[in-house]
């Protein structure tokens, strides 16, 4: 009989042994809710300035980009050109124009070089360029600009180039200096 008694005693432990009570799992669910909520939103907004950074960067890069372009372009393009033309005893007269020069578009800085104009439309820089057949080609350079500034110091044959860049609340001038090559160079 003592066997008998320790049998249903296990059985009637086994009927009783159970698991979280439904109480018991919404409690831990919605600690774990509250504790995972302020990470995951941690994680989130880490994210999104990590993205905000990156994409600055790339903006940086592109203007960096631009100016190593524009500085080669003056560079090769020269300082003045020679435009023949014959006088009225069909001898060639030369007449000196600038290659490279500072203009006005649309009330935005540019700077000219030869056929090819850079300056600011809207938030992007753009480089235009005139084809033979007087037609405009219009290529985007840069994105996120919000100012376009170009002046020369004449005499020191310096072209001095600054670009405002807004980025997702980020303002900076970055700005570099080109020097002219002349034709004796």
């Amino acid at each position: 009989m003592k066997k008998l008694w320790f049998f249903k005693e296990m059985i009637h432990k086994k009927l009783n042994t159970r698991g979280f009570t439904l109480i018991e799992l919404l409690v831990a669910i919605s600690l774990l809710a509250v504790l995972i909520t302020p990470a995951y939103g941690l994680v989130m907004n880490g994210q999104r300035v990590f993205m905000t950074e990156v994409d600055y960067q790339k903006v940086v890069s592109d203007v960096h980009m631009f100016f190593e372009y524009v500085n080669s372009t003056v560079r090769r393009a020269g300082f003045t050109g020679v435009e023949l033309e014959l006088d009225s005893t069909g001898n060639p007269t030369g007449t000196e124009y600038e290659i490279v020069s500072i203009a006005q578009i649309g009330g935005e800085d540019a700077l000219k070089v030869k056929n090819i104009s850079y300056t600011r439309e809207g938030t992007s820089l753009v480089k235009l360029v005139t084809l033979p057949s007087g037609t405009l080609q219009r290529e985007v350079m840069v994105d996120h600009i919000s100012g376009f500034n170009v002046t020369e110091d004449v005499d020191a044959g310096i072209i001095h180039i600054s670009v405002k860049i807004s980025h997702d609340g980020i303002d900076e001038v970055v700005s570099t200096k080109i020097y002219r090559r002349y034709q004796d160079e």
